[in-house]
């Protein structure tokens, strides 16, 4: 830190993941070395919240009512912003206007304009903008990367991620944009792909990049899109994501499930391989042995290292031990995100395979009969659901060329779009 004082915070929300977020920032601040400290919150609904309010305040966190009064804050360096997909553009660019640096959540926004706009927004003010891609951040991962470019397991030849995360009625219900391609303008096209799972693309895509600041730059991705919630948008997928030196990364996640499965993330090189567990990163041989484990952080040893980092970043405090997300290293996952609902339309399941089922807390989730198993065989098979020839309901993906990406032409419109 070039300061003794600690960075000042603030944060846009009180409750939902702005309450993660506050609990993370005032577990780092309790470190010895307390390297930031939240100052004030924005209430948008004093009367609904009253009671995380007055949490906040007891704890000497002043609470404000407008983005406008934390923006005007002297005592305020940064402000994190957990906030709506549609929101993270407007609210970086008045941020980086008051002279604040940003911490944006994830994912970074609905389309490149909105990137491209936020970088500009970034040079003109020369502030950091960090993204809230927080496995980027983990020693880790940078470690990780650090050994793949040193050929610990050969050259890369292929990566998997499956996610299989049960989502119900209620996580699509719980405001006006989760499963939207847009809300008014602003292009949101939320997905488990770009929204709950969108971390681990980010995570292989930067494994995978040819610098320790770089993510891999995608030149091509096949897309398949499916749904079976009342939504616009997908919440199944498999993208099969081509990179240099004919390297592919085949991504198979949903939300219409019954059981929870990974994030299994695996890097595969011609002498050995890379996987990925909440708890580490271990490398395998050839044979399929681990050789090395790095394990990765957790409880408040991982909210004091991720908020000190942070506070460095702020305020440009070289470190070496882990990486924050930047908006740069954002952007290859937003071209696959763009590029894959340019390549697709989104496709209703058929009916005879799917069913409604109440899980242990009575919650009501919309499944496709056997979509756990059918993504563990396509991992095992690095194929598409409809190439692996097991699932009748699929169709052929569609494919984008991101060779100079540049715009979002929007995403595709079927018979079936809602």
């Amino acid at each position: 830190m070039t300061s003794d004082q600690p960075v000042g915070f603030g944060v846009v929300g009180v409750v939902n993941f702005a309450d993660a977020v506050l609990q993370t920032l005032q577990a780092g601040s309790a470190a010895s070395d307390r390297p930031l400290r939240v100052v004030a919150a924005v209430g948008h609904d004093p009367q609904r919240n009253a009671a995380p309010i007055e949490a906040l305040r007891a704890k000497g966190i002043d609470v404000v009512t407008t983005l406008d009064e934390l923006l005007s804050r002297q005592d305020i360096e940064a402000v994190w912003l957990p906030v709506p997909i549609h929101l993270h553009r407007p609210f970086t660019e008045r941020a980086l206007a008051a002279g604040k640096a940003v911490v944006c959540e994830k994912p970074v926004a609905g389309s490149i304009a909105d990137l491209d706009a936020m970088l500009a927004a970034q040079r003109r003010y020369n502030l950091p903008v960090a993204i809230g891609y927080q496995d980027l951040c983990q020693p880790a991962t940078l470690a990780a990367k650090r050994l793949l470019h040193q050929g610990k397991i050969g050259s890369v030849r292929s990566a998997t991620l499956i996610g299989c995360w049960p989502r119900a009625d209620a996580y699509f219900n719980r405001s006006d944009w989760p499963g939207k391609l847009r809300v008014g303008d602003t292009w949101v096209l939320d997905s488990p792909a770009n929204n709950a799972l969108a971390h681990y693309i980010n995570l292989v895509l930067f494994l995978l990049g040819a610098a320790d600041d770089r993510s891999a730059e995608p030149l091509a991705v096949e897309a398949e899109l499916y749904r079976v919630n009342p939504i616009e948008n997908y919440d199944t997928c498999g993208l099969r994501v081509t990179l240099r030196d004919d390297v592919t990364f085949t991504v198979l996640l949903t939300h219409a499930c019954q059981r929870t499965v990974g994030p299994i993330i695996r890097i595969n090189g011609d002498q050995g391989s890379l996987s990925y567990s909440s708890a580490e990163m271990v490398f395998h041989d050839a044979s399929g042995q681990p050789t090395l484990t790095l394990p990765r952080l957790a409880g408040q040893a991982w909210s004091e290292h991720y908020c000190r980092r942070i506070a460095r970043y702020v305020r440009g405090v070289a470190d070496d031990s882990s990486v924050v997300a930047t908006l740069q290293t954002s952007r290859p996952h937003l071209m696959v995100i763009n590029g894959a609902s340019e390549a697709a339309v989104v496709h209703d399941v058929d009916p005879s395979v799917v069913r409604v089922v109440t899980n242990d807390k009575g919650h009501r989730l919309t499944t496709i009969v056997g979509i756990e198993e059918l993504f563990e065989r396509c991992a095992q098979q690095r194929c598409l659901p409809h190439e692996s020839g097991l699932a009748s309901w699929t169709v052929a993906a569609g494919v984008t060329d991101l060779r100079n990406y540049h715009s979002f032409a929007g995403a595709r419109l079927g018979a079936g779009s809602r």
